[in-house]
């Protein structure tokens, strides 16, 4: 395992090779990032990471739906199963809502920014832990002071990850909620 992804040591780490990002309109260094660093297998909250033998499948191929939808390169899913996809013309992240006519839902601008989140949302599982008990994150019992660092944080990393009806926003607006009964 490598040292960015030290935290995440029950994951395994997804490297994408150069062929897997052929053709998808990324900076170099996101690229070498994918392809060097990489992604965690599974991480919090509930998304997978994975790079097919080959080049990355579309959303339209993968889920038979309208060419619209080619340009986004699958890289994993979601909790819900909807795919998270490199958008091969912008070069974000998102995921696309199939419960929801194949939305586009924004997570980050770019893998990098995408993976310092996933750091950053581990950090705020770990700080309720810390401080509201082993079921605290479970039971959505977040403390408000951790909820603010979190925000913080994302806006840092990547400020129109936080604009609403962004995949990070929707996290945020549900922890908000406070406890689950």
């Amino acid at each position: 395992m490598n040292k960015y992804w030290s935290a995440f040591d029950d994951a395994k780490i997804v490297l994408f090779p150069d062929s897997a990002l052929a053709g998808i309109s990324l900076l170099q260094e996101e690229k070498d990032f994918l392809t060097t660093i990489g992604l965690p297998d599974s991480a919090a909250p509930f998304l997978s990471f994975e790079c097919p033998k080959g080049q990355l499948v579309s959303v339209s191929d993968q889920w038979k739906q309208d060419k619209k939808l080619s340009q986004y390169k699958v890289i994993g899913s979601n909790g819900s199963g909807d795919p998270i996809a490199l958008d091969a013309i912008r070069g974000d992240v998102v995921y696309i809502n199939h419960d929801n006519n194949f939305a586009r839902v924004f997570m980050n601008s770019s893998p990098s920014k995408l993976a310092a989140s996933l750091k950053a949302f581990r950090q705020l599982i770990e700080d309720t832990i810390t401080e509201n008990g082993e079921e605290a994150f479970l039971d959505n019992n977040i403390p408000v002071q951790v909820q603010t660092r979190f925000r913080q944080e994302i806006e840092s990393i990547d400020p129109a990850a936080t604009r609403p009806e962004s995949f990070w926003s929707e996290q945020i607006d549900q922890m908000a909620g406070g406890p689950w009964s």
